[in-house]
């Protein structure tokens, strides 16, 4: 099964069930949001899809949390890249006015994914914000969903993270 930036929620449920249902049943017995609540990992980047079940606070050894990612000038990129693709959006911030700092920046985030291989990778702001997920998503009885799935064609990243919550 082959994913993209636009994986449909329904397919990525589907191929991970059973873990939801079983996190969503263990969620249940809470009474209130802790950071030892649980949460689950779906791994699509590979077929098949594999889906771990883990808590907030633990997810720091399923996905590394980059000092680089959410630099001005590779979210200026990662949005170029949308419309121009990885090649030329490189060739544009390198010409830039801050094309020095760009490829400082660049080469830090290039030895940070050599530094950590294949492990997933994510930025402070979505921690933060998947873990604001997880305390709504537990309120209204959902369990808090981390997807990282396959890079669009040619992007230069190895992966997307996608966040979501979800109930039976």
């Amino acid at each position: 099964m082959k994913f993209d930036a636009d994986a449909n929620v329904d397919v990525l449920v589907a191929e991970a069930r059973p873990v939801l249902l079983s996190a969503h049943r263990a969620l249940q017995s809470h009474k209130k949001w802790t950071e030892s609540i649980g949460c689950v990992v779906i791994d699509a980047r590979k077929t098949p899809v594999k889906a771990i079940k883990t808590r907030v606070k633990g997810l720091t050894g399923t996905i590394t949390t980059s000092i680089w990612l959410d630099h001005p000038l590779l979210l200026k990129y990662e949005d170029l890249v949308v419309v121009h693709g990885s090649k030329r959006s490189l060739e544009m911030m390198m010409n830039s006015p801050d094309g020095e700092e760009f490829a400082s920046v660049f080469d830090g985030l290039r030895e940070e994914k050599a530094r950590f291989g294949k492990t997933p990778i994510w930025t402070i702001d979505d921690a933060v914000r998947f873990v604001g997920k997880t305390k709504d998503a537990f309120e209204n009885g959902e369990i808090g969903v981390l997807a990282i799935l396959p890079p669009v064609d040619g992007d230069e990243f190895d992966h997307i993270v996608v966040t979501f919550s979800w109930s039976p």
